[in-house]
């Protein structure tokens, strides 16, 4: 039995401890701030400061001032942080141990021992009566009850009775506390300000200057909730009323004052009556950026859609938000609503995001090439009834799109060539946003067409179609010197008549025998071509093997490079045009043939070194090789030079 008793005191002793240290750390900030306006106005009537600064406040112009009530900013940093922060200011030091000794004594002073206080106690159940037994005066030890003030009852104090402390009640004069206000005089009223109504609370009191008022509320939707309600600080002010702009329609507060100076507090005024604004709460605002996120099939062509929303940071509502209502209805081509879906999402189901609190919910079993349009909607609960934002985010959502607008960008083939077994291999990619349909539902169509060969001659058909939802494709069994039609276009889900505009890319693949590292990678031994090389030269034109390189100069400082066939003076029927940079990256090639006789490589930055290749091609393979290096010049106006060839 001895166990648990010594528990239950325990916990007894804790509790005790807890209540007392909390009721006194209410009142630190105000006792501080009370000690330096009294100091500081009782130096103005000694006449030590020149009088300008009536009030020790955030308002006062003394400079001492200022600093005196720094650490009541933070009234709970240690000793040696405070001194630290002070800079050696004296005032800010006597504020830091004030500061020090009030959180480790409580106010008054310890009343003077009896005989009682060091008498041993035992009480005798056997008549009822409480006897008194001298105390042991040989004794070398006393058992210690208590070690801080805290460690008593709220109205005690840890003092010391020959060698054993103990609790005691502390003695404290009245004329040292302040007054608390006058109870009837605790009233709250509304006021009007233009169309803005608000809260003001006031009182009267007869105190000195540097009492500072302690105003506490609580607040409650429902007033049966109060018994669960704390009470919180919400002003520490000099004057004998305070506005109170925070309140909200819909909510009921009490509030009770404290006076406080530098010895202390008498404690609160008993609370005030139920006080509500007039009127009904605003309803709460619309949730925001409410969009759809993910789409998900089903069997039987039905999908569900993964919508999210969130609320505008700061946003201002009279009651708390309990919740959405996610809503769908479907309508007809006449835009009339045929069916009705709702849904409750709790506002406690929030995930963070980016800094950003977001809420999402599915909408299931939608039927495809039917509109829904989708709604969200916040609600308060006030008076046992849902108070819905009037306003709500909404989308209209068809899947598929009737006519998708999105198309496919940027469709380039990426070199090297691949050769392998006598055929081509090339890798075309190309980019796409997805505004219209998420990325786990788009495919992509890629079509392949064989346009023709360069020479002219017969070849095999040669045509592909692949769906894939990667955006890039691997295409193989090319032929060499030849041309091909790439087009991909966008596809959502499996509805082959939601395509978007296909875009289109022609190829020419390279001769067979070129070797060229960085535009064809072979994979077997084959036959290379001859090369002539010339030297590095700084013209701006030539005219070498029948052929002539011309350089316009552009609007910006760019030029364009005109390379002429000469047909009297080449045998051969096609030439490949190789131009690649003077690192050897590819640039750009076509072949010329009989029907062309030219072809322009435009936005050639100035100061810049171009390779130009002349491949002589002959039944789809490579037989010479021209290579010749020019250079761009700087952009002048004067950099035009051509010479007929």
């Amino acid at each position: 039995m001895e166990k648990p008793i010594f528990i239950l005191s325990a916990l007894v002793i804790f509790v005790t401890f807890c209540e007392s240290r909390q009721a006194d750390n209410l009142f630190l900030r105000p006792r501080c701030v009370s000690r330096c306006i009294s100091e500081e106005e009782r130096r103005r009537v000694v006449g030590n400061t020149t009088g300008k600064s009536r009030a020790c406040s955030s308002t006062s112009r003394n400079p001492n001032c200022n600093l005196c009530t720094l650490p009541c900013e933070r009234p709970r940093l240690n000793l040696s942080a405070c001194l630290e922060m002070c800079g050696g200011n004296i005032e800010c030091t006597h504020s830091c141990a004030f500061l020090s000794d009030i959180r480790h004594h409580k106010p008054g002073l310890c009343s003077a021992p009896s005989d009682f206080d060091r008498a041993k106690r035992k009480i005798l159940w056997g008549n009822g009566t409480l006897v008194l037994e001298p105390p042991d005066w040989n004794a070398t030890s006393w058992s210690a009850e208590c070690e801080s003030d805290f460690d008593c009852k709220k109205n005690e104090k840890c003092c010391t009775v020959d060698c054993a402390p103990v609790c005691r009640k502390y003695v404290t004069e009245n004329a040292w506390l302040p007054r608390r206000p006058i109870a009837e005089s605790v009233e709250v009223r509304e006021k009007l300000a233009g169309n803005v109504s608000y809260a003001e609370l006031s009182w009267r009191s007869k105190n000195k200057p540097w009492t500072i008022y302690v105003v506490q509320e609580k607040s409650a939707i429902f007033p049966e909730t109060f018994a669960k309600t704390r009470w919180k600080t919400i002003h520490e002010v000099k004057s004998s009323g305070v506005s109170l702009p925070h309140l909200r329609r819909g909510w009921t507060y009490k509030f009770r004052v404290a006076s406080v100076n530098q010895n202390g507090s008498r404690g609160f005024t008993r609370e005030t009556r139920l006080f509500t604004l007039f009127g009904e709460p605003l309803p709460p605002p619309a949730p925001s950026s409410f969009h759809i996120s993910l789409i998900r099939f089903k069997p039987r062509f039905r999908f569900n859609l993964l919508v999210v929303w969130k609320m505008e940071k700061n946003y201002f509502s009279d009651l708390p938000i309990e919740g959405f209502f996610l809503s769908r209805h479907n309508l007809s081509d006449s835009g009339v609503a045929e069916k009705e879906w709702r849904k409750c999402v709790p506002f406690s189901r929030s995930r963070p995001f980016d800094g950003d609190e977001l809420w999402s919910s599915w909408v299931n079993d939608l039927e495809p090439y039917v509109t829904h349009r989708i709604y969200v909607t916040s609600f308060s609960v006030w008076n046992n009834s849902h108070h819905v934002s009037t306003s709500s985010a909404n989308v209209t959502f068809v899947f598929p799109p009737p006519h998708p607008k999105e198309r496919v960008t940027d469709l380039k083939e990426e070199l090297p060539f691949l050769a392998i077994n006598g055929s081509l291999s090339v890798k075309i990619t190309w980019k796409f946003r997805f505004t219209e349909a998420p990325s786990n539902l788009v495919r992509f169509l890629v079509s392949v067409r064989f346009v023709s060969s360069v020479l002219g001659e017969r070849s095999r058909e040669f045509q592909m179609r692949a769906k894939q939802k990667n955006r890039y494709r691997v295409i193989d069994g090319l032929e060499f010197a030849s041309e091909y039609e790439i087009s991909v276009s966008a596809l959502y889900g499996s509805f082959k008549r939601q395509m978007g505009e296909p875009q289109k890319l022609r190829v020419f693949t390279p001769p067979a025998g070129w070797n060229q590292k960085k535009f064809v990678e072979r994979r077997e031994s084959g036959q290379t071509c001859r090369e002539v090389s010339r030297p590095t030269s700084d013209i701006y034109w030539s005219k070498y093997a029948g052929f002539s390189l011309q350089l316009y100069p552009e609007m910006g400082g760019t030029f364009t490079a005109k390379i002429h066939r000469n047909l009297l003076s080449v045998a051969y029927d096609v030439v490949f045009v190789y131009v690649a940079f003077s690192d050897l990256t590819p640039l750009k090639w076509e072949y010329l043939t009989t029907k062309d006789q030219s072809c322009e490589i435009k936005s050639l930055p100035a100061l810049q070194s171009y390779a130009v290749y002349f491949v002589t091609v002959r039944s789809n393979r490579a037989i010479q090789e021209f290579k010749y290096i020019f250079r761009t010049g700087p952009a002048t106006e004067n950099n035009f030079k051509s010479v007929n060839s």
